[in-house]
């Protein structure tokens, strides 16, 4: 508080005003206020400043400015803008109310009026005060609602006319609409009891610091500041390069304080200790709303810096609990394509997966189990009432193992009846590798998902064909499985039927058109199994390569990471509403 000796009677007068109105919070206020209190009784004699009111000035100016009489700004409470204007200056002062029902002081403020500013009308003054003091606190007051009191009666009217009319001066039209973006309501109070902004604006020796006002830099204690930055070993060594002149954009100001000044920035070195409070302040407090690394950086930056400050900030973000619930990932989806290994050799491996449930049939049928194999894409597709351990069993055992001998591995999704006791002791019993796919992944099992997709298309084709009932889905199944068996593979240019079986399939109209036996059941010789052969490594080959084109267009839009053993990881929620976590964990 920067307050010089009142030079008069009148001066004094108004200092004890302004000093009397806090006097519960200051200890021994009578005491303090002796000297200066019988200075202004003796109207008779000549304005006298001794000593001893030197002194008790002194005291009472500290006391007053003392950390224990500023309050830190808290959004959550209500605030109070007293402001004031005179012929010389104008004044304010921002309160909030304590938990104590008390009003107590942020910050005051005042300025000095040029000489065009002094022409000024009384209610222009007054005005003045206002949307200069707003726009002062205006890291403090915008977003919220807060009340302003003045002992000018005539800025209750002007808030509610100006704007709705264009009569008045371009400069009170121009105020208002620069007051149109704050929420506030007026009060008046009697300007006897208005001490405190009119002592501000009467007096120019308080002349307020034009720079910005921040959050952090108002609570954080001058001195407190200073000893965190001598015992910081990082800014001691700053501190020994401007002693020694040698800091290029660092420096100390009025207040002892080590900033780094640039061109666009000048701003406060943050000791150790210290940066963990902006950080939370600035990303993770009711006023910041959690946004990201970039955005959080450029805020801070304007007023702060330390060492490593932007790769600090990233660590934070990236550690914060709330953000990573609450976003969305907007990075390349997590995850790389693998890749299946493709032999020549029919069903080796095969996939398996139930479609279903489907509308009951006549036969009491709910359920499909589609078997494919990876080598010819060939797949067996069987209707059961419903999709258990039991069922699974019967048609692999019968329609697969029976027929084309046990394959090497089955591929499945973690459905119940692929993950029972019984079904890994059958699969055990045919020394059958057994594969879960990814849960979660449908993907993971792409192979019979897809062809489960071109199964049941054709088999609706083929029901709305016959304009059959859905009951009867059941009666046209193999025919559909036909079709696509004995169709010509995308990749492979080869049908799965001339694959397993060493001949092309028979439709019912070849019999009209192919006379010759030979040309429709060619000769089984060494010759034509050795181009069954070839056909099915070409097959292999064709599908190896595709595998790996698929892989190579998938990964490019996708992302590795790895987990470590113990690590502490985020599980994705499958679909939360739009205000709901998007990560549990």
């Amino acid at each position: 508080m920067n307050t010089p000796e009142p030079q008069t009677r009148k001066q004094l007068r108004s200092f004890l005003g302004f000093a009397g109105y806090y006097r519960k919070f200051v200890r021994r206020f009578d005491e303090l206020s002796y000297q200066l209190t019988e200075g202004i009784k003796k109207k008779g004699e000549r304005y006298k400043f001794t000593e001893e009111m030197r002194a008790e000035f002194t005291k009472l100016k500290d006391a007053i400015s003392s950390t224990t009489l500023l309050v830190s700004y808290n959004p959550n409470k209500d605030h109070q803008l007293h402001t004031d204007a005179s012929t010389t200056g104008v004044g304010a002062v921002l309160l909030q109310l304590e938990d104590d029902k008390v009003w107590r002081p942020i910050a005051y403020i005042s300025k000095k009026l040029d000489e065009t500013q002094r022409r000024y009308a009384v209610t222009e003054l007054e005005l003045l005060a206002l949307v200069w003091a707003v726009a002062y606190f205006r890291h403090f007051l915008e977003g919220k609602h807060f009340t302003v009191v003045t002992d000018h009666m005539a800025l209750i009217y002007l808030k509610t006319s100006l704007g709705k009319t264009s009569r008045g001066s371009k400069r009170l039209l121009r105020w208002a609409i620069e007051l149109s973006a704050y929420d506030f309501n007026i009060i008046h109070r009697k300007g006897i009891n208005h001490v405190i902004p009119d002592m501000l604006s009467r007096n120019p020796f308080f002349d307020a610091d034009e720079k910005e006002l921040s959050l952090p830099a108002l609570a954080m204690k001058l001195d407190s500041l200073k000893e965190d930055q001598e015992n910081d070993d990082e800014i001691r060594g700053i501190l020994q390069q401007i002693e020694e002149k040698k800091a290029r954009d660092f420096i100390l100001d009025e207040d002892g304080i080590v900033r780094r000044k640039t061109e666009k920035f000048n701003q406060i070195v943050i000791p150790q200790k210290d940066r963990l409070n902006i950080l939370k302040d600035y990303h993770s407090s009711s006023l910041s709303a959690h946004v990201g690394v970039i955005k959080t950086y450029l805020k801070i930056r304007r007023k702060y810096y330390w060492p490593r400050m932007k790769e600090n900030i990233r660590k934070f973000v990236e550690c914060c609990d709330v953000c990573q619930r609450t976003k969305d990932d907007h990075q390349k989806p997590i995850g790389l394509m693998g890749k299946h290994e493709i032999s020549a050799n029919l069903f080796a491996k095969i996939a398996i997966d139930y479609v279903g449930p489907l509308t009951t049939s006549d036969d009491g049928n709910t359920q499909i189990l589609v078997i494919a194999d990876y080598a010819s894409k060939y797949i067996v597709a069987r209707p059961t009432k419903d999709a258990t351990t039991e069922s699974t069993i019967k048609v692999l055992r019968d329609e697969v193992f029976a027929k084309f001998g046990p394959p090497r591995e089955l591929i499945s999704d973690n459905g119940s009846a692929f993950k029972s006791e019984k079904f890994k002791e059958f699969l055990k019993k045919y020394n059958v590798n057994h594969v879960c796919s990814t849960p979660g992944l449908p993907r993971s099992n792409g192979q019979v998902e897809r062809l489960n997709g071109a199964a049941m298309t054709l088999l609706r084709a083929r029901i709305n064909d016959e304009k059959a009932p859905a009951e009867k889905w059941d009666n046209y199944l193999q025919e559909a499985v036909y079709g696509y068996n004995s169709s010509p593979h995308v990749v492979t240019g080869i049908s799965p039927y001339f694959l397993l079986h060493g001949q092309e399939p028979r439709q019912p109209v070849d019999s009209e058109y192919i006379q010759r036996k030979e040309d429709d059941e060619p000769e089984l010789n060494i010759e034509k199994l050795n181009e069954i052969i070839k056909v099915r490594n070409a097959t292999r080959d064709r599908l190896k390569l595709q595998q790996n084109k698929n892989a190579e267009r998938f990964n490019k839009e996708h992302r590795f990471v790895y987990f470590y053993l113990g690590e502490m990881v985020m599980l994705k929620e499958a679909n939360p509403r739009k205000l709901q976590p998007r990560y549990s964990g």
